[in-house]
């Protein structure tokens, strides 16, 4: 009888040692949660208005060309020549832009094209660069024009980038 007493006093003794602990924790939990939740920044409320989110890509695709919102500060103006009717841009602008294109066609028939073709589009040829593709270069009143065939391998075909930017001062 003694032998079961020992057992049960030590399984007790360790079971509230074990439980103390338990409760120790669960008071701590308790009084530092409230404090967290009034100090946590997405739980606090702000008096300020939340605007609505804006989905561009909700808007209606009209015909229509786009009209800048009214600026009541001074600042740029819109263009009336505007070559995308969703990308606003202000007056004063010089037109530099990139344009790439894929293509079954060869390189070589791809160069050959706007070998022949830019010159009746008043475009002249300054320069002509053979390396891994054909990098073919015109000028035009102040532009300069450049065209750049890559071979991308046989199953995926050939790229075409054309830059548009101002003419460069003495050439390449």
């Amino acid at each position: 009888m003694a032998r079961r007493s020992v057992l049960t006093m030590v399984s007790r003794g360790s079971l509230a040692r074990v439980g103390g602990r338990w409760i120790v924790l669960l008071m701590v939990a308790m009084a530092v949660l409230p404090a967290c939740k009034s100090g946590m920044p997405w739980q606090q409320r702000s008096n300020q208005p939340v605007a609505e989110p804006v989905d561009p890509l909700a808007a209606k695709d009209t015909k229509e060309p786009y009209q800048a919102p009214v600026i009541e500060s001074p600042g740029l103006a819109l263009s009336p020549e505007q070559r995308f009717k969703d990308i606003p841009l202000p007056i004063g602008l010089k037109e530099v832009g990139r344009m790439v294109y894929s293509s079954r066609a060869s390189v070589y028939d791809l160069a050959q094209f706007f070998l022949k073709e830019c010159p009746t589009a008043g475009w002249k040829l300054r320069n002509v660069l053979e390396a891994e593709g054909k990098t073919l270069v015109f000028t035009k009143s102040g532009k300069e024009l450049e065209i750049v065939v890559l071979p991308l391998g046989v199953t995926v075909g050939r790229r075409v980038s054309i830059t548009l930017r101002p003419a460069t001062e003495g050439g390449l």
